[in-house]
């Protein structure tokens, strides 16, 4: 599948550090618009966010700026709507690189993205990538450009548009509902995610690993992607949406 998005992306980054923490940085995308991006570190916590013309903001936080050999990273991801009206989006397949399918809604309802032409494959509202080394917007797809299967459910739905509630997380999904040219909404769902993990993704090596899938909260894990724990270094957290946002973070591990 395809995911280079389409026309040209311009980013401009503003970034603040407070603290003695790593200093994060995070990196938006959106096809053909400008978006302003932000970052903060402290010794705590990162945190940073991706808003675009269309009302959307990525917004991705880090349990801590530096972690311990053994120490778990947590990544808390949301999406919202800015605009004080209800905003209805199609799915659009503008993820910026590619990486592990994060569920922001119920995991049975996937977006099958792609076209006759090129094939089709599922994915979910966002993708996640945790990588060792430092890695920015414009090399990132060195290493997150191979695509992860997902094995969709029987009992979910093909998401074809997604509505935001005003200045809301909470979203109604929109597709088919396997009756002849009709329609079913389902929702409102709070589109956000988190998940845990005590090592990066070598996504490469591990790329014939079907089915794997970070789940939505309060639903059981399908398959968590393979870990390799982690060693002193820099490491990288990429989280991009459907829409072609992004936000790239950095964290430390100490020795």
């Amino acid at each position: 599948m395809g995911k280079t998005g389409a026309g040209l992306f311009l980013a401009i980054l503003v970034v603040a550090a407070l603290g003695a923490g790593y200093l994060a940085v995070s990196s938006g995308r959106q096809a053909s618009e400008t978006v302003q991006t932000t970052s903060v570190s402290s010794s705590e916590t990162v945190q940073g966010n991706a808003q675009g013309s269309d009302g959307l903001q990525l917004f991705v936080s880090l349990n801590a700026s530096q972690l311990a050999p053994g120490q778990a990273l947590q990544v808390n991801v949301s999406i919202s709507n800015t605009f004080s009206t209800t905003n209805r989006l199609p799915v659009s397949d503008g993820f910026p690189f590619q990486g592990i399918p994060l569920a922001v809604w119920p995991d049975c309802d996937l977006m099958l993205l792609g076209s006759p032409s090129v094939g089709f494959n599922a994915s979910d509202g966002a993708e996640a990538v945790v990588l060792k080394g430092n890695y920015e917007i414009n090399n990132i797809t060195s290493v997150a450009d191979i695509h992860f299967p997902v094995f969709g459910c029987t009992t979910g739905m093909k998401v074809e548009q997604v509505a935001f509630g005003r200045l809301s997380a909470q979203a109604n999904l929109t597709g088919p509902s396997g009756r002849p040219n009709e329609n079913e909404t389902l929702g409102p769902y709070h589109v956000a995610g988190t998940f845990t993990t005590n090592g990066y993704w070598d996504l490469r090596n591990n790329s014939e690993r079907a089915a794997d899938f970070l789940n939505y909260e309060g639903q059981q894990t399908i398959d968590s992607p393979i870990t390799t724990l982690f060693t002193p270094g820099v490491y990288t957290v990429g989280i991009e949406d459907v829409w072609g946002q992004a936000v790239i973070l950095h964290f430390d591990v100490t020795g």
